[in-house]
């Protein structure tokens, strides 16, 4: 068989993707993820061909979730590559043997279709035990259990290039373990990589081809916002929940690109007080509605926050409130309340309403989704990412209240959230009232109607 070099440019994701692949640097484990559309798959297709032509003999495989839609979709873009970029012929380079889903090149080579979804009757993936591989193609690997790339990581053993087993995955984002494995753990904290494994997110914009770029990109642009985010926006935050505790709140409604403090309005700081981490929002309420503007969190507790506000002591039109916890001494407080260490930081004194008792979770949820509902309100996607996907991810316990934990649910920020929507308002009436009073304003700046003689 003769060897088939091809002439292609790759685009800067997939040459940093090549090289990890291609280069004897110890890497086994490649994470090509991020936007629908910057060639994650193509460039799979392309590294499978081009190793099975260059080292005969070896053994790689392509695998999805399922087998049917491997053949409908990342199997179509592997015949375009063989034949467009490897100009090679079936039948003469290479023979397809759909029933036994295994492509046999000439040279020897061979790479396997794999179907990667978890059977109840096998969950440890036994039947990929008598395999025996040099490399491998994991596609949308948001859809497939982890525990298929573990164990086809162990089967990956013959006839190693350079003596290094190697793994390439690719897909969109999605807050399951890929996330935890690769991006950010539960906590939204970066993830730590081992020295063997590299990760490489792009966007759709990164492909070379842009006339593709353009019609795809109009595609997206046509999805539901919290899909839009995660398939164009490349937005691993982004989080399904069938259950939402603020069950009024719409994204493409309440969240908007940036939003700027307005010195005509006083602002207002909400805490959640805790050592790690202490948690902070700026919150104003303006003639036309609610607006929240920015988020803090900070490790090490209140002082350390306040350490990040110090801009705020500029703002003298201000007011605090937060948790009535802030208002006991702690051992992450020292000797002086959380509120004490604010009052001092910004020669303040705090709101007397922080002085009662946090609002009861159902109670909080009623006023939260009320606002959400009735009034104009914002969030600001640049100043609060954090804040909204607690938000959209926030559950309620079987007894109405806010379900938290250390993990994934802490919700210290839709504690801040909470608080500061019960400082604004005690009932739901507060809410009516507001809404009417801005509704008023609105009326009252409507321009004279010229048609009217009376006017």
């Amino acid at each position: 068989m003769k060897n088939k070099e091809p002439n292609v440019i790759l685009s800067e994701p997939q040459s940093v993707v090549w090289n990890w692949l291609e280069s004897n640097n110890g890497v086994e484990e490649v994470f090509f993820g991020g936007s629908a559309g910057p060639g994650k798959s193509w460039v799979g297709c392309f590294w499978q061909i081009y190793r099975r032509l260059r080292h005969a003999g070896t053994r790689g495989f392509l695998g999805r979730k399922v087998l049917k839609v491997l053949k409908q979709t990342t199997l179509n873009t592997f015949w375009e590559v063989a034949t467009d970029i490897f100009n090679l012929q079936a039948d003469v380079d290479f023979r397809y043997r759909e029933q036994a889903g295994e492509i046999h090149f000439t040279n020897g080579s061979i790479i396997f279709l794999l179907e990667l979804a978890k059977s109840p009757k096998d969950p440890k993936y036994k039947k990929f035990g008598s395999y025996e591989l040099t490399d491998g193609f994991i596609d949308e690997v948001t859809e497939v259990p982890e525990m298929a790339l573990i164990i086809l990581s162990t089967r990956l053993r013959f006839k190693l290039i350079n003596n290094c087993k190697k793994m390439l995955c690719a897909g969109n984002p999605a807050n399951n373990w890929c996330k935890w494995r690769w991006i950010s753990n539960k906590t939204n904290s970066t993830i730590q990589l081992e020295d063997w494994q590299r990760v490489k997110l792009a966007l759709l914009e990164s492909n070379p081809n842009k006339e593709f770029v353009a019609t795809y990109g109009s595609n997206l642009d046509q999805l539901p916002t919290k899909e839009r985010m995660r398939l164009k926006g490349g937005n691993w935050n982004v989080i399904d929940n069938d259950e939402p505790f603020f069950d009024e709140f719409k994204v493409e409604k309440h969240v908007v690109g940036n939003l700027e403090f307005d010195p005509d309005y006083e602002l207002l700081l909400s805490y959640d007080f805790n050592y790690d981490p202490a948690s902070c929002l700026e919150i104003q309420m303006r003639d036309d509605g609610i607006y929240v503007l920015r988020e803090y969190s900070q490790k090490g507790g209140t002082l350390a926050l306040l350490q990040r506000q110090e801009h705020l002591k500029e703002i003298t039109a201000k007011e605090i409130t937060g948790d009535n916890s802030g208002h006991k001494s702690s051992s992450s407080s020292g000797s002086n309340s959380d509120f004490t260490q604010i009052e001092e930081f910004f020669d303040m004194g705090v709101s007397r309403l922080t002085y009662k008792a946090n609002s009861r979770h159902i109670h909080s949820r009623k006023i939260c989704r009320g606002v959400m509902h009735l009034l104009p309100f914002y969030i600001s996607e640049q100043g609060c990412p954090q804040l909204i996907q607690e938000i959209i991810s926030a559950k309620p316990k079987p007894d109405g209240g806010l379900l938290k934990d250390d993990g994934e649910n802490r919700n210290d920020l839709v504690d801040a959230f909470r608080y500061g929507m019960n400082y604004y308002f005690s009932n739901y009436q507060d809410i009516v009232d507001y809404r009417d009073q801005i509704k008023a304003l609105e009326f009252a700046k409507l321009p004279n109607d010229p048609n009217n003689l009376e006017s």
